[in-house]
């Protein structure tokens, strides 16, 4: 009965399958592993989700925990596509309303379909140490759910580097972090991916009764421009 009732939650390596992928998906030598079918086509406008997830020795339904992302990673994150027409925003999903008993992935995708998200970045950072560390995600579509394309990255620092970060003083830079290094090429592989996706849309196509979400015609304006300035520039 004491283990019914404990507040604490387990942690243990997290299998592949957590993620809605096999082992075979995350090889090394292939970073990027399409999953099911083609890559499909961004539908603008649409929003990213993004979780980074544990894993427990629960059963199923509470497989999986969700672990915060500090600020400062969740700004790079937030950034990932600011330069991708038709992506409204990423959103980082945070612990609030997360079972901390574990959830399972279709929680995840409930809260990102909440958050009016299109797709859903699972990830994961496997076994840290002072040296390497391993990243392994998913890419989900949320509606209709189903898994895109699987990532894997690992990293480990140069011996050169160890040496410099055994240091007390300097053993907080970055560059001293395996996890920080992986989970920025993570953002790298993701990025890339979201841009082929993109490539594969057609914005031409739109039909001319309604705005092609590609474009705008709203001016770009200074974030210091008075308000009245802006209503005289838009007619009102």
């Amino acid at each position: 009965m004491a283990s019914e009732v404990s507040t604490e939650t387990p942690m243990a390596p997290a299998t592949s399958c957590d993620l809605g992928a096999d082992a075979s998906s995350f090889a090394a030598a292939t970073p990027t592993r399409l999953l099911a079918g083609e890559l499909p086509a961004i539908q603008p406008p649409c929003g990213i989700a993004i979780a980074r997830v544990a894993c427990t020795d629960r059963e199923p339904n509470r497989a999986l925990q969700v672990e915060p992302i500090a600020p400062e990673r969740a700004a790079f994150w937030n950034q990932l596509v600011a330069d991708l027409p038709g992506v409204r925003e990423v959103s980082v999903l945070r612990t609030l309303g997360m079972d901390p008993r574990g959830i399972a992935m279709t929680d995840l995708l409930r809260e990102a379909r909440n958050q009016d998200c299109s797709y859903l970045l699972v990830f994961r950072i496997v076994e840290p140490d002072a040296a390497s560390a391993i990243i392994q995600a998913v890419l989900w579509s949320v509606e209709p759910a189903h898994a895109v394309v699987a990532f894997n990255s690992d990293i480990r620092l140069p011996e050169a580097v160890i040496q410099k970060c055994s240091d007390s003083d300097t053993r907080m830079l970055r560059e001293c972090d395996p996890s920080y290094q992986v989970e920025g090429e993570l953002r790298l592989l993701v990025r890339d991916t979201l841009w082929d996706m993109a490539a594969r849309s057609r914005p031409e196509d739109s039909p001319t009764t309604r705005p092609n979400p590609w474009k705008t015609d709203q001016p770009i304006l200074p974030r210091d421009e008075y308000r009245f300035r802006q209503f005289m520039r838009s007619g009102l």
